[in-house]
């Protein structure tokens, strides 16, 4: 679950921002200035959200969690947060924060919820 974000989410950000991209805004790095668009955060995000969701969802199906709307609102957590890390984050330095992120929102929520 955690390792989606970076493996697949970051880089269906790129292919999603480079084939379809239309609206693009900066965003300031250390020293440079990157474009984005808002179709490569919302590949990111749905990739994220779909992929995590079918994975969240047959873990449900085979009783190895029980509060499946408590992991898809984590899911979706999940997804927000790495989408930000990943647009807002200078370049070469989103690989950390996507990982880094999303495991301290895993380690929130485990905490807060239990497996």
């Amino acid at each position: 679950i955690l390792w989606v974000p970076l493996g697949i989410g970051d880089a269906l950000a790129e292919i999603c921002g480079v084939l379809f991209g239309r609206q693009f805004f900066a965003v300031h790095g250390m020293g440079e200035v990157n474009e984005k668009s808002i179709e490569g955060c919302l590949g990111m995000f749905l990739s994220v959200v779909l992929i995590d969701g079918c994975v969240v969802f047959n873990l449900y199906l085979k009783s190895l969690i029980t509060d499946l709307l408590a992991w898809l609102l984590f899911v979706v957590a999940l997804a927000l947060v790495t989408t930000m890390a990943e647009t807002w984050s200078p370049r070469s330095t989103d690989n950390f924060s996507i990982t880094t992120l999303g495991a301290g929102l895993a380690y929130v929520f485990l905490t807060i919820h239990g497996p």
